[in-house]
């Protein structure tokens, strides 16, 4: 089962990253509705390759049944299509080809959101390591402030280093108010895609984020794994393959599809002559 954004998100001392994805992931309701698009298409697999329903008819004469001179008269018919020799299989594959495109598509759209979520979550980090940086760095202008202010005041230093220091300061509060502004806004669109209030709370980062494997390998065999990999090129080349399929399909449209049928007519006189088979193009 998919875990609950509370246990992910709220009640942890500091935000992980797959946490946060895993929550994003399990909370949006775009994913479980391209999942059971995913289902529905699965299911259309099976229907394609049946036949079809088969067909009962009963017909009755309603005047022999106000009279006692005649016997009960109906007829009994069962009828089942049946399509030309590999109409059945073409439409299978098309429905297998568009069910894994459907998937592809659902894979694709988890990806999509998980890399919005992986990227808003290290901005997110940035801008917190950044506040923390800034904060770090006011209380050293503070100390260089006093200790200019002290030694003004006993006559060896200059008051130009301590007005270099309230400008400093100046500019590191500008800093953090523009750094708290970005990180509200990182917050509230985090929050957007847990489907939470944009002001709800959010833990802090980590101090630390992994670093990325240096030894990714080279960048040809990365394209091609980017490529071979990509849900969304695959989602298009199995839409491809079902259009091709679709062709070939079209293509058997011009031969006739069968029926068989049995009937059975109580009215005829002679019994041999009651049952009947048929078939039918």
């Amino acid at each position: 089962s998919a875990p609950s954004v509370e246990s992910d998100v709220s009640r942890v001392a500091t935000l992980d990253r797959a946490a946060f994805v895993r929550a994003v992931l399990a909370s949006n309701p775009s994913i479980e509705s391209a999942r059971q698009g995913w289902r529905a298409a699965l299911a259309r697999v099976k229907q394609a390759g049946s036949f079809e329903d088969p067909m009962l008819e009963l017909q009755v004469a309603p005047l022999s049944l106000a009279t006692s001179k005649v016997p009960w008269g109906y007829e009994v018919m069962a009828r089942q299509q049946l399509p030309w020799f590999g109409k059945r299989s073409l439409d299978a594959s098309i429905a297998a080809a568009e069910a894994e495109a459907t998937k592809s598509d659902f894979e694709a759209m988890k990806r999509e959101l998980a890399m919005t979520a992986v990227t808003l979550y290290e901005q997110y980090f940035v801008v917190q390591r950044s506040l923390d940086i800034n904060a770090e760095h006011v209380k050293l202008m503070l100390a260089m402030r006093d200790a200019a202010t002290a030694q003004l005041a006993s006559g060896r230093g200059s008051s130009q280093d301590a007005l270099l220091a309230e400008a400093e300061l100046g500019q590191m509060e500008r800093d953090a108010i523009m750094l708290v502004s970005r990180r509200d806004v990182g917050v509230a669109q985090m929050n957007e895609l847990l489907h939470r209030p944009p002001d709800a709370h959010l833990p802090p980062p980590p101090a630390n984020l992994a670093a990325p494997d240096a030894a990714i390998g080279n960048q040809t065999r990365l394209q091609a794994e980017a490529t071979h990999g990509r849900a969304d090129i695959a989602a298009l080349r199995q839409r491809a393959h079902a259009e091709e399929v679709r062709a070939q399909r079209a293509e058997r449209d011009a031969y006739p599809d069968f029926s068989v049928s049995t009937s059975y007519n109580s009215m005829w006189d002679m019994p041999e002559h009651r049952w009947m088979v048929g078939l039918g193009l």
